[in-house]
This record gives C-alpha cells, structure tokens and sequence, in this order.
C-alpha cells in the first residue's frame, strides 16, 4: 500500500473512530472515579442511593461502557479492532517517515 493511501485510510478511520474512543473514555473515567470514591464495590455497578439525574446518568455511562447485548459487543469489537489498526497503522507510517529521513 503506498504511504499517501495509506495515510488517507488511517485519518479516515481515526476521524470516525474519535467520538466513539472518547465517549468510552469518558464513561470508563467516570466509573473509574466512583470506583475510586468507594461509592460502588466493583466498577460498572449502578449507584443504589444517588439523586435521580446521577442516577441517569450512571445508568448511561454503564450501558456505554459495559452494555447493549449483541450490538454492544459488535460496537466493542468493531471500537477494539479499529484501534489496533489505527495503531498498527500508525506505527507503520512512522517507520516510513523515518526510513526516509534516513537516507541521504
């Protein structure tokens, strides 16, 4: 695959992969953070004795990160497997931009 194409493909995929990467950045932070707050005894629990709109929100954010039956997991498995190529990719872009300024 030539470099250009290559380069086209990996920014294509990391414009589309962003907003999913960062919503499950974000809910994995937060239940990471009610983790660590001791609010909950394992990550990924809903909040018994929280307000409603925390409540909601917990419920959300565990339905993001760990839910959503058969499409969840096609969603993590597609998220994972986009991640390992953009990195694969990545990696393989750098390699080359660095041969190059290798030679003379």
């Amino acid at each position: 695959m030539k470099e250009l194409t290559l380069r086209k493909w990996h920014r294509y995929i990391a414009v589309a992969l962003a907003p999913l990467v960062l919503l499950q950045a974000v809910s994995g932070l937060f239940l990471s953070i009610e983790w660590l707050y001791r609010l909950l005894s394992t990550a990924g629990q809903l909040l018994p004795e929280a307000s409603p709109f925390v409540q909601f929100w917990d419920w959300v954010f565990v339905g993001v990160h760990y839910g959503g039956g058969r499409l969840g997991a096609l969603y993590h498995i597609l998220l994972g497997v986009g991640l390992v190529w953009l990195a694969t990719s990545g990696l393989w872009i750098f390699l080359k931009i660095r041969a190059h300024r290798k030679k003379p």
